[in-house]
């Protein structure tokens, strides 16, 4: 009823991304489950040539998603089959969804107004398999507001066959004559699902990425070169990048110094995910985290938790290396936090004394004052001491300085072995605390 309130009263808006038409394909079939699909074998069909188009993502995965609920729920031990393919027609490029299934089928009275808002057959249908009768009306009122159409074929006792075909770029018009709606804080705003760009050869790697990434939320677009994939970074700006090493023409490597170089995209979360286990020379290119393939399902669970919600607060990065506050602050800004940078321990114990951090990230060696020193300093001081304090520092510490950081209870990481991930986690957890 929403959907259509707000397409009928022309308060809905469209979004002009690039969209890779296999990775929309695979993340919206990765929402029906064994139970969903109703005991239906279900077979997906897509032309090589499909490509990439120019659309709303979001809308178009919600209209798949009607087609393909309906062809679920009508259909009970059959079959379902989802095909795309590309065409042609005067001189427009298209791309054309067919959802086809061996249900129940419709007669061809109910045909011409199966697309009717509460039309869902006959009495006895909405009685047996429920539902509102409003999917096929939103999809082909979305569909058309895009410049397409949808339309169904069927036999009754046979099945059906519902085809949307849109022009392969989302015209520059549909955007403009509607206003985007405003958001709702009680309703979930699907369009501003977050994306993930894999950018890897292998694309039986990339669609078990995609399965797992979707799990959490992430529409899913892909690359297969260091090139197309740094195009798709500049051009989607995604919230996150699994990233391959070995690629064609530019390296994995290559692809990350790029991405860290750009000013748009640098501060984007980027997993290494590969083969090779050379885990300190992908950290220092500037890697979020690195996984050695093949990845355990609960390991990346583990890093994209970190991911899922943003926090606010500020930290204070005591750290006379620059380099190594840069690293910190790009981490926490992934996470939503502000940060002040502090270059020596004086610096750091005046700007604490000023107006305290929520936590602190602290290098040891330091000039004016070590990091030890500030450790007690703030122990001392009633109104400092709960102030969670992680240290990434680079110094050979000793027995007894372990034990005194062990005491302090602090955070301890050596700088080029932990990952902008760990320091991530560990900023959320005291954050939380």
């Amino acid at each position: 009823m929403l959907d259509l309130s707000k397409i009928e009263t022309g308060k809905t808006g469209f979004q002009r991304t690039i969209v890779d038409v296999t990775g929309l394909i695979h993340s919206a079939v990765a929402t029906f489950d064994d139970a969903a699909r109703n005991g239906n074998n279900f077979e997906i069909s897509i032309a090589s040539e499909a490509g990439i188009m120019i659309g709303d993502e979001t809308k178009l995965r919600q209209c798949l998603l009607n087609l393909l609920s309906n062809a679920f729920k009508f259909s009970k031990s059959g079959g379902v089959r989802l095909a795309v393919s590309s065409l042609s027609e005067a001189g427009v490029e298209k791309i054309r969804f067919s959802v086809s299934d061996t249900g129940i089928g419709i007669s061809d009275e109910q045909l011409l107004h199966i697309f009717e808002p509460f039309i869902q057959g006959d009495g006895s249908t909405v009685r047996q398999f429920g539902g509102s009768g409003l999917g096929l009306a939103v999809t082909r009122r979305l569909v058309r507001m895009m410049g397409g159409d949808v339309t169904a074929q069927s036999v009754v006792g046979e099945g059906s066959t519902f085809t949307i075909t849109l022009p392969r770029e989302l015209s520059r018009k549909s955007d403009s004559e509607v206003t985007e709606p405003a958001q709702d804080p009680t309703i979930d705003n699907v369009a501003h699902e977050r994306i993930a760009l894999v950018i890897d050869d292998d694309e039986s790697a990339v669609n078990l990425m995609r399965r797992r990434l979707s799990r959490y939320g992430y529409g899913v677009i892909a690359a297969g070169t260091g090139e197309e994939g740094l195009e798709l970074a500049r051009a989607e700006k995604p919230d996150l990048i699994v990233l391959d090493i070995f690629l064609p023409g530019k390296s994995g490597y290559e692809v990350l110094e790029a991405i860290r170089a750009d000013e748009e995209i640098g501060g984007t979360p980027v997993i290494v995910a590969t083969v090779d286990d050379d885990r300190v020379r992908g950290l220092s290119v500037g890697a979020t985290e690195y996984l050695v393939k093949p990845i355990p399902p609960e390991k990346l669970a583990e890093i994209l938790n970190v991911y899922q919600k943003p926090i606010e607060g500020e930290i204070l990065v005591i750290d006379d290396d620059a380099d190594s506050a840069e690293l910190i602050a790009r981490t926490a800004a992934q996470l939503g936090l502000k940060t002040r940078r502090a270059a020596d321990g004086l610096q750091g114990i005046k700007m604490i004394q000023e107006s305290p951090p929520a936590a602190i990230v602290l290098d040891l060696t330091l000039p004016g004052m070590d990091g030890f020193q500030i450790l007690e300093t703030l122990r001392l001081d009633p109104k400092l001491r709960s102030i969670p304090i992680i240290i990434v520092s680079g110094r050979v510490i000793t027995v007894p300085e372990h034990d005194a950081i062990a005491r302090s209870g602090c955070t301890y990481y050596t700088k080029g072995e932990c990952s902008p991930r760990q320091i991530a986690q560990s900023l959320r957890t005291v954050l939380a605390a």
